[in-house]
């Protein structure tokens, strides 16, 4: 019981990251092009394609996202609680005697 819950756990701080990351790139670069539209915006202008730019456009070194991120405020917001998150689920957390349970990082 004591193992299955470590490795649930170990696996829900895993899962964390990677949500961690998308949000965080949600905040930089906005949401994720359909499949068909991935590409570097730069490339898909020199061959004729058509790109949105928006008032906050950064394009997306990857060419996964759009680059048009949220407004300031609300990427702030998400920022803030990608901080947040990984704070919780840093290795720092075992130094710090802090436990961790399934229920928080969930």
């Amino acid at each position: 019981e004591l193992i299955d819950s470590l490795v649930d756990i170990h696996n829900a701080r895993l899962r964390s990251c990677l949500i961690a990351d998308a949000v965080k790139g949600l905040a930089m670069y906005g949401v994720m092009k359909r499949p068909e539209d991935v590409g570097t915006d730069h490339v898909k202008e020199i061959t004729g394609g058509n790109v949105e730019r928006g008032d906050n456009y950064v394009e997306d070194p990857s060419g996964l996202r759009t680059g048009n991120p949220p407004d300031e405020k609300m990427a702030e917001i998400l920022n803030r609680e990608v901080r947040a998150l990984k704070e919780y689920i840093h290795k720092n957390q075992v130094q710090n005697q802090v436990a961790l349970t399934l229920p928080e990082i969930t």
